[in-house]
């Protein structure tokens, strides 16, 4: 069943899992620059939620957050 937060036209998408070999093939492709930017936010997030739980807290929050919706207010 396909989440309600998700346009229909994106749902396969979503739903599908990224394969390893598409994932290394992408992190492979990054320039210096951006490998060092990868591993400092994973650094930073590591020490920020050391543990597993900690972790899921935080992406069941932001998930939350995001998903969310917006109520759209008129201008006077």
């Amino acid at each position: 069943m396909t989440p309600s937060y998700v346009a229909p036209e994106l749902a396969d998408q979503v739903e599908a899992s990224l394969p390893v070999e598409e994932f290394n093939r992408r992190v492979q492709a990054f320039t210096d620059e951006e490998a060092e930017e990868a591993l400092e936010l994973i650094r930073w997030f590591m020490r920020r939620y050391p543990t597993p739980k900690e972790r899921l807290d935080f992406a069941r929050r932001t998930f939350d957050q995001w998903t969310r919706p917006t109520r759209i207010v008129r201008r006077p």
